[in-house]
């Protein structure tokens, strides 16, 4: 999801492992699932605040900046290491992975995020797995599954539903976007959810591609880097606004304020810390499946919290489409956890038991 959708690669892997240790208490993984999917309600609100104020080119390279200091202390706790001992075939990969998804991908959201809100562009981003699915069999020769072409009906019906429905009258926030800017903004989202999902794909082959393979939380840090670069040379040549800012719905011009910033930092911290943590805790304790049918639920989340933050009137169209969106994401993961077995994908097991045992490993003391 959403996100979020970034971390898609890091979840997808570390789920493929079974459990290490009972949860901490009674429903922990589900807790922390539901958590997952409200960190990414949270994040879309705050960096739609903040790229109104400052921009979405501003926004997405300043939350991928701040987003490298943890990323590169979770690979040294982790694995012991700052940037992997990988190929130089894999590192292009995952490389290229950032530029898609993460430079593109984010850029397109929070461009997508000032022009219809985070409803909407939520709700568009359950269209990454499908563009996930179709790239694994087009780049990857991957399978795609009867259930899996069932989910995909099945998520764009409810999105088209809800994509077609006329603003409600008397609606403050959706009403005086015009036509144009609500078609460029369902546009942008698409072109999101299109780019994570590539983006997914490319990093899959990066850290499996090739041997030595990358671990997940490695992979995203190089990830994170290409994205960073990507995004600094696109900010000096377009500006902080002009690179697909979207309309500010609240005036023109940079303006750097309390709330830009607090939305800013709070939407990192949700995003790429507390939700990713998150995450790694519903998958540790619960079954891939329930996992990322739990971290799905943000576009159903989303809808009482635009109700009281944007004002939204929300009729039983939106929830049901949505409900219905969520119910395709959740026939693909099924569809997905089918075909694809765990022996195929790099065990996160070790990793797991090291962080648990603080014990060094055979390869620490060959690095010593």
């Amino acid at each position: 999801m959403p996100a979020f959708v970034s971390i898609a690669a890091i979840v997808e892997v570390v789920a493929a492992a079974p459990a290490v240790s009972p949860a901490p208490f009674p429903f922990a993984g589900e807790a922390a699932g539901l958590l997952t999917a409200l960190c990414w309600v949270g994040t879309s609100f705050c960096f739609a605040a903040a790229s109104r104020r400052l921009g979405a080119g501003t926004v997405n390279l300043t939350r991928s900046i701040l987003a490298l200091g943890p990323l590169l202390a979770l690979n040294f706790i982790m694995l012991g290491e700052g940037w992997p001992e990988a190929s130089w075939q894999a590192i292009g990969w995952l490389v290229l992975s950032g530029i898609v998804g993460l430079a593109l991908g984010d850029q397109f959201l929070f461009a997508a995020l000032v022009d219809i809100g985070p409803r909407l562009s939520v709700l568009l981003m359950t269209l990454a797995p499908v563009f996930a699915a179709i790239a694994g069999f087009l780049m990857l020769s991957e399978r795609i599954a009867g259930l899996a072409l069932l989910g995909m009906a099945i998520t764009l019906g409810g999105i088209a539903w809800v994509v077609a429905e006329r603003p409600a009258p008397g609606d403050s926030r959706s009403a005086p976007i015009p036509p144009a800017i609500r078609t460029r903004g369902i546009v942008l989202g698409i072109l999101a959810a299109a780019a994570q999902g590539i983006g997914v794909v490319l990093a899959k082959q990066g850290m499996l591609g090739s041997e030595p393979r990358v671990e997940p939380i490695a992979a995203q840090l190089v990830r994170m880097s290409g994205g960073v670069t990507a995004l600094a040379i696109a900010w000096a040549i377009f500006g902080p606004r002009r690179w697909l800012a979207g309309i500010d719905l609240r005036g023109a011009g940079v303006r750097i304020t309390r709330p830009a910033v607090v939305g800013l930092v709070a939407g990192t911290l949700l995003g790429p810390v507390l939700g990713v943590w998150m995450s790694l805790v519903a998958v540790r304790a619960l079954d891939a499946g329930v996992a990322s049918t739990l971290m799905s639920l943000s576009p159903v989340l989303v809808l009482p919290i635009a109700r009281i933050v944007d004002r939204e009137r929300i009729g039983w169209r939106a929830a049901v489409g949505a409900a219905v969106a969520v119910g395709g994401v959740v026939l693909l993961a099924a569809a997905d956890k089918d075909a694809t077995p765990n022996a195929s994908l790099p065990d996160a097991a070790p990793i797991i038991e090291r962080l648990e045992s603080k014990e060094p490993t055979s390869d620490d003391h060959e690095r010593t």
